[in-house]
């Protein structure tokens, strides 16, 4: 099974984002997110059981309660060539990072983690110029409590992913 460990956003926060991603029509295109909102903290791929990410996600709940705060838009791996489109994290940036490293510690992972929220992932830029430029607008989205973390099955199908929660934690 395909698997994931996040933290989930408030409808609050999320029902600001397809007017972002509408703006983002116009200078690209691409599979922009709906629904289903979420701060990735570890892609586990396939996996054949999820006793060891419930393991390593039970670490977790050690880890006290924390503020996030969403704003401003980047991209990966490069504004040369952009192949998504993200909302930064700056506040509790931190926190996720270390959420990661316990996550990659516990699975015997290293792996690098860049806290954002991906909202788009671009097939074919068509106004670079103004991508950058828009990229370069100040966004907030606002901020939440960051209080549970989930793992995920998620299942691709052609309307898209299906995610269905396995396990979940309170942090403390």
């Amino acid at each position: 099974m395909r698997a994931f460990i996040a933290i989930d956003l408030p409808e609050e926060l999320t029902g600001k984002i397809p007017d972002l991603q509408k703006d983002l029509g116009k200078f690209a295109e691409g599979s922009f997110q709906k629904g289903n909102f979420h701060l990735t903290l570890k892609f586990l791929g396939e996996i054949k059981e999820a006793d060891e990410a419930v393991k390593a996600l039970d670490v977790l709940k050690a880890m006290p309660r924390f503020k996030i705060q969403l704003a401003n838009l980047g991209v990966f791996p490069s504004e040369k060539y952009i192949r998504v489109v993200w909302i930064g994290i700056t506040q509790g940036a931190e926190e996720l990072e270390k959420m990661s490293k316990s996550l990659n510690d516990s699975l015997g992972k290293k792996e690098g983690f860049v806290p954002h929220l991906t909202i788009a992932r671009v097939a074919k830029v068509l106004d670079k110029k103004g991508l950058l430029e828009y990229l370069k607008k100040p966004i907030d989205l606002g901020s939440f409590e960051a209080s549970k973390v989930h793992l995920y099955k998620s299942e691709l199908s052609p309307k898209g992913a299906v995610h269905t929660k396995m396990h979940s934690i309170e942090l403390a």
